[in-house]
């Protein structure tokens, strides 16, 4: 994919700067699954399940992510990175509420999968806008990009719990989860570099061993 910016004015460039669209996706990608987390126990609670199906349905949060990160690359590669980093943003902030008022097993695995699914293709197509960031201001930025997931991851937490202790719902809670996400992707939308999209990439490319292998090693380890 060739990045392209649509300005040329040195003063709205820096207004529409491809690196804070790069930041605000990082940061909604961990910011959502920060404040998930807080309302595990409260899941647990509500569905009165056991430690046994709890787990369970956490697995569907990770295997949603897995297939959709599968089909995510080579979706990217014909559509460009902007519409996937959109549609994730806005899955994931869309679905936050739903689960704070999933009411029984089945709907909540449903949504988590979804969930996963969204924060999946995120995930994947805003490293690749953050590559070809990185390519074009020809400057080492990813470190920092991924700095910002750890700082969305924080901020998520703070939000939700900081929310339950003044009183608010688990459902007003993650609304408001939802409003900030949904205002940092419009933004981060507007800023993003504009890429041209590859008719004739493959779809799929076999990975290296040495590939295989750094992928699979840590993954055994959990």
């Amino acid at each position: 994919m060739n990045p392209t910016r649509k300005v040329n004015n040195p003063m709205t460039l820096l207004a529409n700067s491809p690196r804070v669209a790069a930041r605000l996706a990082f940061l909604v990608a961990g910011f959502s699954i920060a404040c998930w987390a807080p309302m595990v126990p409260f899941a647990k609670e509500r569905l009165n399940v056991d430690e046994a199906v709890l787990g369970i349905l956490l697995l569907c949060l990770g295997l949603g992510s897995v297939v959709a990160m599968l089909a995510a690359g080579p979706i990217t590669s014909r559509t460009g990175t902007k519409p996937i980093v959109v549609i994730g943003g806005l899955g994931v902030a869309v679905l936050l509420p739903v689960l704070a008022i999933a009411n029984t097993p089945l709907t909540l695995g449903v949504a988590l999968a979804l969930f996963g699914g969204f924060l999946g293709i995120l995930e994947v197509a805003m490293n690749i806008h953050a590559v070809e960031v990185e390519k074009l201001d020809s400057v080492p930025l990813m470190s920092g990009f991924h700095a910002h997931f750890s700082i969305g991851g924080f901020f998520g937490a703070s939000v939700m719990t900081l929310a339950m202790t003044l009183g608010a719902s688990l459902l007003a809670s993650a609304l408001i989860g939802t409003a900030l996400m949904l205002v940092a992707t419009v933004l981060a939308a507007s800023r993003m570099l504009e890429t041209r999209a590859q008719d004739d990439a493959p779809l799929f490319v076999t990975p290296t061993d040495l590939w295989f292998c750094s992928q699979v090693w840590p993954s055994s380890c959990f």
